[in-house]
């Protein structure tokens, strides 16, 4: 798959100008026959920032396993920074009912911007109809360094909350 993102254009009194965030992406996924496994990478690039995504998925029975890596050069306060980070995810369906679990770490110049654990239950009442419960294990606790764009900061006790969603999804 490739995109391409133009800049958004004004007009004024001189003429047309633009913001110059104009920006491409390219990706692509490879599944290899049918042994489950499918491979994916990415690029993208918009104006002072590019990054890129490795990821890997496995699938056997009721089981789904997948991870993803991305590492990017973003602008933070006209200076460059570099940020790394990565997902980890598991899930078992059975019958009606998917238990998945995911794990998030993201860090922006050695500092997190983001550290925690998800488990999800979700029933499908019908295949367009569902109600999920989910807990959100925060990883980060207040007062630790927290890497934002905008500089660094310290996590408050806001940031370091843990987090319970319950929510009904009907599909049109």
């Amino acid at each position: 798959r490739a995109s391409y993102r133009f800049a958004d254009r004004t007009t004024d009194a001189k003429g047309f100008t633009d913001n110059e965030e104009d920006g491409f992406s390219l990706s692509g996924i490879y599944a290899f026959a049918n042994t489950g496994i499918e491979l994916g990478a990415g690029y993208a690039d918009q104006n002072d920032s590019d990054e890129f995504m490795l990821a890997a998925a496995y699938s056997v029975g009721d089981f789904y396993f997948a991870g993803i890596y991305t590492g990017a050069d973003v602008d933070v306060a006209g200076e460059s920074a570099d940020y790394k980070g990565y997902e980890l995810a598991a899930s078992y369906t059975m019958g009606q009912t998917v238990f998945t679990s995911t794990f998030n770490k993201g860090e922006l110049e050695d500092a997190d911007t983001v550290e925690n654990l998800a488990v999800d239950v979700t029933y499908y009442f019908k295949p367009n109809f569902r109600g999920y419960v989910s807990y959100n294990f925060n990883l980060i606790d207040s007062g630790d360094k927290l890497g934002k764009v905008g500089g660094n900061t310290t996590a408050s006790k806001a940031d370091a909350e843990d987090e319970l969603a319950l929510g009904l999804r009907y599909d049109f």
